[in-house]
């Protein structure tokens, strides 16, 4: 037998269980029911008690009645859960998808991901404040938010945009605030440029 300290377990040194175990323990420390889903204030977050970071979550997973009610909402920087600050760090997958009460948005500066479909049909969205530290938006992110009028995107880099982030989106019809000598960066990136672009 042979002692893996990483988690002090003891490993059977067979042909058939070692190999697997030990790569499954090594290489993949963080897993999926290493978070803690819980409520804080009106938000659900996936916690990460290995790294201290939130990820903000659904209430309702594709349901129409996902945090119906809300009309505006600015996504806390730092979370409190038994003792422990959390950095919100991720609005994840489908997050808000069909919030159509939903008409403003502000996410904090920590903030380094938006989730596949995560504002996906929140058709009522008119305005959404994306953080400074924000660097990569998922597919469908904002599609189908046919209302939105204003979007202000902090980060001096563009963050990068997957496919369809603003799908069924009049892009033309938005304006795009950006920061001071990022206009360039903006109107050269996808899906950046086929916004109205002010600073």
């Amino acid at each position: 037998m042979q002692k893996f300290a990483l988690f002090n377990v003891y490993i059977m040194d067979t042909t058939l269980f070692s190999l697997p175990v030990k790569l499954t323990v090594s290489l993949a420390p963080s897993h999926a029911w290493d978070y803690i889903r819980v409520k804080i204030s009106n938000l659900y977050y996936n916690l990460d008690s290995q790294s201290l970071t939130a990820e903000v979550t659904c209430q309702y997973q594709c349901s129409e009645d996902n945090y119906a009610g809300i009309e505006s909402l600015s996504v806390p920087a730092m979370v409190l859960y038994k003792g422990n600050m959390y950095r919100v760090t991720t609005i994840g997958h489908g997050a808000f998808a069909y919030c159509r009460s939903l008409t403003a948005v502000a996410l904090p500066q920590v903030l380094t991901t938006i989730g596949a479909y995560a504002f996906y049909y929140c058709s009522n969205l008119r305005a959404v404040t994306i953080a400074e530290g924000v660097t990569n938006i998922g597919d469908g992110a904002f599609a189908l938010c046919c209302n939105l009028a204003s979007l202000t995107c902090l980060a001096v880099k563009p963050p990068v945009g997957k496919m369809f982030v603003f799908g069924c989106v009049n892009c033309a019809q938005v304006t795009l605030f950006v920061p001071q000598k990022a206009e360039k960066a903006y109107a050269a990136a996808k899906p950046w440029r086929d916004f109205h672009i002010c600073s």
